[in-house]
């Protein structure tokens, strides 16, 4: 994209990462349908607004963090989705906020292998050095 882009549409494998990384916020597909939508902490990672439909049964758990910590905004139809783009786009402090809460919500999350290891700790062979 350019320095004039305004919107990127991406429909493509493993580039989700650098187009959040460009982004102002994030609609995340899948979720205005029955489908299911796709991982919201991708987005988050990049401390921008998430937006969703309520279609987040793939992603319960994670999406209930995000809303209950104010770092997900649940849209219902387009007309929601352009009103809450609108609005995050001219006011930078309620970006800033959804994007800030949407990353502390990662940060909260981080560490489950250590987590997970000192579960199954008791269960695996002695270490060998």
């Amino acid at each position: 994209p350019s320095a004039s882009t305004q919107v990127v549409v991406g429909d493509t494998m493993g580039e989700l990462m650098l187009l959040y990384g460009i982004a102002d916020l994030a609609f995340v597909g899948g979720s205005l349908v029955e489908r299911g939508g796709h991982n919201p902490l991708e987005a988050a990672a990049h401390a921008i607004p998430v937006l969703m439909g309520p279609h987040t049964f793939n992603f319960k758990d994670i999406c209930a963090r995000l809303d209950q910590a104010s770092g997900l905004i649940t849209i219902t139809d387009a007309a929601t989705l352009a009103k809450e783009v609108s609005s995050l786009l001219t006011d930078a402090d309620y970006r800033n906020f959804y994007g800030r809460h949407a990353v502390e919500v990662l940060y909260q999350n981080q560490g489950a292998l250590q987590r997970l290891l000192q579960l199954l700790e008791p269960y695996l062979p002695p270490k060998t050095h």
